[in-house]
């Protein structure tokens, strides 16, 4: 302004004097403005820049932190300058959880790691740490043979046995939950260096929401009813599903703007529950959503142990069942409408559910007359359908477990190492077949009484625990009550019907056949031996 310039006479007159003094006013008020903002320096320490180019990393000053059997192909393997002079400031360490505390405590690292990890981890950091655009490099884990190479069919087969077994999803989930749990254990943020953030992180649970399996009936139960006034403190309700936040629960219930919550807020809830009759309300959505998680709440059961049987149909007969695995348990799906009803402050879940395939093995001996033998069946259970009911009583505080119904027992399709027709055999297969009913009864009733402990857990020890009763009885049939009979009549069949009734007539040519059949099982047991 005119405050550097030159005045070429004094002000002599009034108007003169008055301009004078407020320019000199005004001159005044701009120059504290421009030391102002020469003096002072703010910054924005949650402001993040986007990594778009090797050239924006490298100028942004982080050092690059890399295993050091991935430095060669991140850094070395290229033509591009600035790749190689990352590299040169590049720091090699092995342990990756170090990188991870360096970068969330102070800020001055880029880790690189794969995606796979970072993916994982982002949603734990998410307003800490962000995932740069460029890919140093990529590749495909293959094995590679030759045509008709001995050794395809082999990896082909542990492999497919890996898979099914469930080992391999089992291992990755462990590794997965407990790195990500203790890196935020260990990385915990020093306030006091104020660096990234000053406010206190709220504990964020555990997601084991892999154990949810059979209480996804809480779900819809009472948002249609029950009404609470807060929802910032009882969290935990929400973990049964796995789900931290309350954006997260309207995210999957968007028709409904009601809570249901644990400890406290479970008596105003109730006490609305029990003026209304709510039913039946249908839940196929809820469920379709967490089907993931209930497959890997079941992978814990893959592959399942069947349990041991021996039978006696007299003296002469004798058949034993051991070391049996069900594999694919993991396969469950939603197989027809699932429902909740509620009435008298009981709410009813009806849950229809269902496998495709299921496969089993086997050991069997037998004792028929004077001849023994042993040997292995195998095969798949398809098509099998299962109901379950279940009630929550608030009243009582019990959830009972009411009953488990086979609309379907599924098609059995099984082979053995031993001859066909042996009926022996066939009656092991059928053994089969009924242990593995059994062994989803049991399966639903350990995971109902696991839920049950951890839901007392969850709601703390100021709250009436809830108790858990099993009254299951299925529509199966068993079929260790057959008769001699019976399995003469059983093996004139085709097919195995296990909901069609048995007739018991003898049959004196089916005796003969069944002892030239017995005569022949030693001699034809190598020749129709399939390996395993």
């Amino acid at each position: 302004m005119t405050m550097g310039m030159s005045i070429p006479a004094q002000a002599v007159t009034l108007r003169e004097r008055i301009l004078f003094g407020c320019i000199l006013v005004v001159g005044l008020f701009y120059s504290s403005t421009i030391l102002a903002h020469l003096t002072s320096l703010n910054l924005d320490l949650k402001a993040h820049k986007k990594f778009k180019t090797y050239r924006d990393l490298e100028e942004s000053g982080l050092i690059p932190f890399v295993h050091p059997y991935a430095f060669n192909m991140t850094f070395r393997l290229s033509n591009d300058p600035t790749l190689h002079r990352l590299g040169k400031k590049a720091y090699r360490n092995i342990d990756m959880d170090k990188c991870l505390e360096w970068l969330l405590n102070r800020a001055n690292v880029s880790c690189i790691m794969a995606r796979n990890r970072i993916l994982n981890l982002l949603p734990l950091h998410s307003g800490r740490m962000k995932q740069a655009e460029p890919c140093f490099w990529s590749s495909y884990r293959t094995f590679i043979m030759r045509q008709g190479s001995p050794y395809t069919l082999s990896f082909n087969r542990m492999i497919r046995i890996a898979q099914e077994s469930g080992i391999v999803s089992k291992w990755w989930r462990r590794f997965h939950e407990d790195g990500v749990s203790s890196s935020y254990k260990k990385n915990s943020v020093n306030e006091s260096l104020q660096l990234i953030e000053t406010n206190k992180r709220r504990y964020r649970p555990k997601n084991d929401s892999y154990w949810r399996v059979f209480f996804l009936l809480l779900v819809d139960a009472a948002p249609q009813t029950a009404a609470a006034a807060s929802a910032t403190e009882n969290l935990p309700a929400f973990h049964l599903l796995g789900l931290n936040t309350i954006e997260e629960w309207v995210r999957i219930n968007n028709n409904s703007n009601n809570y249901f919550f644990d400890n406290d807020l479970w008596c105003s809830a109730t006490a609305e529950l029990a003026r209304k009759a709510v039913g039946p309300i249908n839940i196929d959505r809820v469920i379709d959503n967490n089907i993931d998680r209930i497959r890997r709440g079941l992978s814990l059961f893959d592959p399942a142990k069947l349990i041991d049987q021996a039978h006696y149909w007299n003296r002469w007969i004798y058949a034993k069942l051991f070391d049996g695995q069900l594999k694919r348990v993991s396969t469950m799906y939603r197989a027809g409408t699932c429902t909740l009803t509620y009435s008298g402050k009981i709410t009813t879940a009806n849950l229809n559910v269902g496998w495709d395939v299921m496969s089993f093995l086997y050991g069997y001996y037998y004792d028929v007359f004077f001849w023994s033998g042993r040997g292995k069946i195998y095969g798949d259970l398809s098509n099998l359908r299962v109901n379950l009911e279940v009630d929550i009583d608030f009243s009582n505080y019990q959830i009972v477990f009411k009953s488990l119904k086979f609309h379907d027992n599924g098609k059995l399709v099984a082979s053995s190492d031993g001859f066909w027709s042996n009926i022996v055999v066939k009656v092991a297969i059928w053994l089969a077949h009924d242990a593995i009913l059994r062994q989803v009864e049991v399966m639903a009733n350990d995971i109902m009484a696991a839920e049950i402990a951890l839901l007392n857990q969850q709601i703390g020890s100021g709250h009436r625990p809830f108790t858990f009763l099993n009254l299951v009885k299925s529509n199966r049939r068993s079929l260790a009550s057959l008769s001699l009979r019976s399995l003469e009549q059983e093996f004139a069949a085709d097919e195995y019907h296990p909901n069609e009734a048995v007739v018991d007539v003898p049959s004196p040519v089916k005796v003969e056949q069944l002892e030239k059949v017995l005569q022949r099982v030693e001699e034809n047991k190598m020749k129709n031996r399939i390996d395993l």
